[in-house]
């Protein structure tokens, strides 16, 4: 199994972690670190053409959270909606598949 890790913009990722360090340690961490271990794991590809999978490292977790540790994800829909569409205008792959083989999480 081969996945590509898409390098989106700091502003569906590693903006939120810079802004709050809480956003890779907290309880809904789990996108943060997939996406850490993916950029050096084996399964990693850097060529997407021979990519089963792709990743799309969005923290909406991050994005959302409140000070009381639960996320609001009320943003969530127009997070991934925004992604989609910069894949879309940026990269083939998506279109490909209508996106049945990329991969998001939302911990």
């Amino acid at each position: 199994m081969k996945i590509y890790v898409y390098d989106l913009p700091a502003s569906f990722n590693d903006d939120w972690v810079t802004a709050s360090d809480r956003c890779a340690t907290h309880l809904f961490a789990a996108e943060v670190a997939i996406h850490r271990t993916l950029l050096s794991s084996d399964v990693r590809t850097l060529d997407p053409e021979e990519a089963d999978f792709f990743f799309v490292p969005v923290y909406v977790s991050c994005n959302f959270s409140k000070s009381n540790g639960f996320p609001s994800l009320s943003h969530a829909r127009s997070l991934f909606s925004s992604a989609v569409d910069f894949l879309s205008d940026h990269y083939p792959f998506w279109d490909r598949t209508q996106g049945s083989d990329h991969v998001f999480v939302a911990s």
